[in-house]
């Protein structure tokens, strides 16, 4: 396959206004509250990602725990950690809600956090756009790939469901092949 065109986007192009999250924690996720209330003796640093994640799934051996945050400051046990899921929820001008969403997986970025120190961690934005092009036979075929700053697969939504297929244009350089296809899922 060859890359047509590659482009990485802040997902504020994308999503302009972060809202909350009320949904995509995997089920055997506990909240910070319950963590604390079943640790009360657990060290507790800061992780920083973008102001933009509404919600990070995060696992360390067999706890699983979603985090929200503010402002992109999320508290985090201390420990080794790795990324299992996140998402970025806003709306736009016309109030559709938008959300990107990381596939789950068991083997995310890692992190560590120590005890009163706040740890970055770059994931999620920008997100990547890549247009992919082969051909088979006679015939071309047109894929497109969304992804998160790691690498990580990503899904976006509007208003709960599968985001309008995206569009591919084509020219030549002096103008004289100027089209538009629609992908289609």
């Amino acid at each position: 396959m060859i890359v047509l065109a590659s482009l990485a986007v802040g997902i504020s192009a994308l999503l302009a206004t972060l809202m909350s999250c009320t949904s995509g924690t995997l089920s055997d996720s506990l909240t910070l509250e319950e963590y604390r209330a079943a640790h009360p003796q657990a060290a507790f640093g800061t992780l920083r990602v973008s102001e933009r994640v509404a919600l990070l799934v995060v696992r360390s051996g067999d706890v699983q725990i979603g985090l929200v945050g503010e402002a992109g400051v999320m508290p985090v046990p201390a420990g080794k950690w790795h990324v299992v899921s996140w998402e970025l929820a806003a709306k736009d001008g016309s109030t559709a809600s938008w959300s990107a969403k990381s596939q789950p997986t068991r083997s995310g970025p890692s992190f560590s956090v120590a005890e009163g120190v706040e740890t970055a961690l770059a994931l999620a934005e920008p997100l990547k756009a890549t247009a992919l092009a082969g051909k088979q036979g006679v015939q071309h075929i047109f894929s497109q790939r969304l992804e998160g700053a790691a690498g990580e697969d990503v899904t976006l939504l509007k208003n709960g469901r599968a985001a309008p297929a995206p569009k591919l244009r084509i020219t030549n350089a002096d103008g004289s092949y100027d089209r538009e296809f629609q992908f289609a899922y």
